[in-house]
């Protein structure tokens, strides 16, 4: 890990977070377009949707879909966490406009050296965590720290909302 940008291409720009007490992640910085700070009171609850969906936000004047990221990707949600003032939400750009993935702390921003990211095996690809894993980096002090792919997130929840609208029309 480094704390300044690489010369070498090899090198990315990750956030590093708790998606719960026993799981470091970290998610690369290409795909997310702002981190909000959110109150509870900011957020708008919605009924009769998958209960990852915390609820709705007004993000510069659009409807901002948020979700849990621990609990979507089978993790502590966030309501059995302590938390200790605002939640932060990365705002991930895709196809279909944005979605909020919120968690509870974000721990530290950095560089770090693609080559240091290990892949899974097949085998290790068994959780709904798992599933959304480009690897994992071990850091310098021999903890694992999971590295997410925002578009497998971003997979999973399109695939969600399909089921949805499917399951209103029949």
């Amino acid at each position: 890990m480094t704390s300044t940008p690489s010369t070498s291409v090899r090198s990315q720009h990750f956030l590093r977070f708790t998606l719960s007490p026993s799981t470091q992640t970290m998610l690369a910085t290409d795909r997310v377009t702002e981190i909000i700070s959110l109150t509870p009171q900011q957020i708008v609850p919605l009924p009769d949707v998958f209960p990852e969906v915390i609820g709705v936000h007004n993000w510069r004047g659009e409807v901002l879909w948020l979700v849990d990221l621990g609990y979507l990707l089978g993790t502590e949600p966030l309501f059995h966490q302590i938390i200790s003032g605002n939640y932060n939400a990365f705002i991930i750009q895709h196809s279909q406009g944005a979605v909020g993935l919120v968690i509870n702390q974000i721990k530290q921003s950095f560089w770090c050296d693609l080559t240091e990211i290990q892949l899974l095996s097949a085998t290790q690809r068994t959780t709904k965590l798992s599933q959304c894993l480009q690897g994992y980096w071990t850091t310098p002090e021999g903890e694992t720290v999971w590295v997410l792919d925002s578009d497998a997130v971003v997979n999973i929840l399109q695939s969600r909302s399909e089921l949805m609208l499917k399951r209103r029309t029949s």
